[in-house]
């Protein structure tokens, strides 16, 4: 277990120093809300193997679209200038 947070702690500082931080906090939060997917549909049904990993895997896929579009709805709006007067 301390192997594995080592390993953790490194690729994470790796990670830091050559992705934004939004799209870590991002990709985060769509591992996240993909893990508790996942735990949930196997608790939900635990008799079906399958339930567990396809609802993680779908919810990691819509959270990530999600915030992509998010992300990219917002970037456009920022990018965009606003009219200027003329009257001067």
């Amino acid at each position: 277990m301390v192997a594995a947070d080592a390993l953790a702690i490194i690729a994470g500082v790796v990670l830091g120093r050559h992705l934004p931080e939004n799209a870590i906090r991002f990709g985060a939060s769509a591992l996240f809300f993909g893990f508790g997917a996942w735990m949930l549909g196997a608790g939900i049904a635990p008799d079906a193997p399958a339930v567990g990993p396809i609802s993680g895997g779908v919810t990691l896929v819509v959270t990530a679209l999600a915030m992509y579009l998010f992300t990219r709805r917002t970037r456009k709006a920022d990018t965009t200038e606003p009219a200027h007067n003329a009257s001067v």
